[in-house]
């Protein structure tokens, strides 16, 4: 089901694409992944060794996956992180520590 929102966003690409609505993050988790799909969630590049996020070019694209982006300001929840398969980031190189969320989204989806 689509709504005005989410129409809005995606600019009319509705035609091509099958909107789902959930009641929260968790409900969707949940349905992804008994439909068989891997939730992977994107989290900020690491300074510690301890987390144990994937880089984005070995998240497993091979079976169904659906990528999960929280919001700039504080990302993931931690409820959806305990969820998801596995967490994965985008590695940056030089003084950067993080893209924004629609910069993140269009580097994982191209």
């Amino acid at each position: 089901q689509s709504s005005a929102r989410g129409r809005s966003i995606v600019n009319g690409a509705e035609k091509w694409l099958n909107l789902h609505q959930h009641k929260d993050v968790e409900e969707c988790i949940r349905t992804l992944q008994a439909a068989g799909f891997g939730v992977w969630a994107a989290v900020p590049p690491s300074r510690s060794t301890e987390d144990a996020e994937l880089p984005l070019d070995r998240v497993p694209f091979e079976t169904p996956t659906a990528l999960l982006f929280g919001s700039e300001a504080r990302g993931v929840s931690a409820d959806a992180l305990s969820m998801c398969d596995g967490r994965f980031t985008v590695p940056l190189s030089g003084l950067s520590e993080s893209l924004n969320v629609s910069v993140c989204v269009a580097v994982c989806v191209h």
